[in-house]
């Protein structure tokens, strides 16, 4: 499930806010006029092994029918213990990134196993993210038509692929998911069929339901009373999936996250903590993350970020913005983890790489930031406060050369 970047607080903008300008400023005049260290972003700790991709190296190396069994294995699992479904979430999760050296191994995938339907579900997901990325993080008054074209030419090809990937493997719930995401932008007409035909194969899907719900959030032509219903429906459920429980937040959740956009906190954090007390749901962790990030409680911040990650270790969403938290606690090394890892599922996202140079800036590592602020710069020339950073760090670096050509 896609958002923009606009939901994310101080979000798109987050690299040129104002009180981070001025802190950075007076970090890195501090550094001159002192001659202070500042902490370096360096040996960084590894990632949990947990967490770490399982299927993206064996598709890259070409390593099909490995890949196809790690996943066959996975859904059989679930089809005998429906309690499983969120480990088959995770391993599928992988091919929903933004990463172009993976669009040529996915070709070749489907290509060489015209049969497998694990082939059209990873390449069906990996356009829909395509598509996320073509469009953009903006509000659509802020986004062209041509992104807008892009987008529609990517899900058409993603639900090409996944209609594969039923007709091939009927009882594909995670299919039928990214199915109603893509008909979410298209007026929603066929979501509930969709969903219908789903819970037909699981009735007690929990990521069936956080799908559906998304799509029924006002902000996509839905209404609260429409989820109340879908959460109401799930009850009969929950015997053989307590998990489902954790539903009953979205709607708060959703009021909640709104009501931090406006700027009311305290209101906000109402919501979101009676949201988060019917149980871990990874959108519900995920706004409650950002509304403690906000309000400067990182601790706590970091402690639903880590959750986000746990659920959906395959989207940059948790590690960057624990990356965030990390940061603002001087936490550089962990920082650095966050958003390498984040990088390596999206390499060419502006974003990250910006938020790399600010860590790399404010752990002092000035010539590495200058590199991903040009980096970011180049992918997005229309973002003035990258322009402003690479001003910042070539004085630095001047200032730092000249001082070390004078000598003792």
């Amino acid at each position: 499930m896609h958002f923009s970047q606009r939901h994310l607080g101080c979000s798109a903008e987050w690299p040129s806010c104002a009180l981070v300008r001025f802190f950075s400023a007076t970090m890195l005049l501090l550094t001159a006029l002192l001659g202070l260290p500042l902490a370096k972003a360096q040996d960084a700790p590894s990632i949990d092994e947990r967490f770490k991709d399982s299927l993206i190296p064996l598709v890259k190396a070409e390593k099909f029918e490995q890949a196809s069994a790690l996943l066959s294995k996975a859904h059989s699992a679930y089809e005998r213990d429906r309690k499983t479904e969120a480990a088959f979430r995770r391993l599928s999760d992988e091919f929903y990134r933004a990463d172009p050296a993976l669009e040529k191994p996915l070709d070749a995938w489907v290509a060489k196993r015209a049969n497998d339907p694990f082939a059209y579900l990873a390449r069906g997901t990996y356009r829909i993210k395509l598509g996320w990325t073509s469009r953009g993080g903006g509000y659509a008054k802020e986004t062209s038509a041509s992104q807008f074209r892009d987008m529609a030419a990517w899900f058409a090809l993603a639900k090409a692929d996944l209609d594969l990937a039923i007709m091939k493997m009927p009882r594909l719930v995670v299919a039928y998911c990214y199915l109603i995401e893509i008909d979410m932008t298209e007026g929603g007409l066929k979501k509930r069929s969709l969903y219908a035909q789903a819970l037909k194969i699981n009735p007690d899907s929990f990521i069936l339901r956080e799908f559906l719900l998304h799509s029924l959030r006002p902000r996509w032509g839905g209404s609260y009373e429409e989820m109340a219903q879908v959460v109401s429906d799930a009850k009969p459920s929950y015997a053989r999936m307590p998990d489902l429980k954790a539903l009953e937040g979205w709607v708060d959740a959703d009021i909640g996250e709104l009501l931090r956009r406006q700027g009311r906190e305290q209101e906000a954090k109402t919501y979101l903590v009676r949201a988060v007390s019917k149980g871990d749901s990874w959108m519900v962790n995920y706004q409650y993350g950002t509304l403690l990030y906000d309000m400067e409680d990182n601790a706590g911040a970091i402690d639903q970020f880590n959750k986000v990650i746990s659920a959906r270790p395959g989207h940059t969403y948790g590690w960057r913005d624990r990356a965030r938290a990390y940061r603002v606690q001087m936490r550089y090394p962990e920082a650095m983890a966050d958003i390498n890892r984040a990088l390596e599922i999206e390499p060419k996202d502006d974003y990250l790489l910006a938020v790399r140079g600010l860590i790399e800036m404010m752990g002092g590592q000035y010539v590495q930031a200058l590199k991903d602020y040009e980096a970011a710069a180049a992918i997005n020339p229309t973002e003035p406060s990258y322009q402003t950073r690479i001003g910042q760090l070539k004085l630095e670096i001047d200032r730092k050369n000249k001082l070390g050509n004078k000598g003792p």
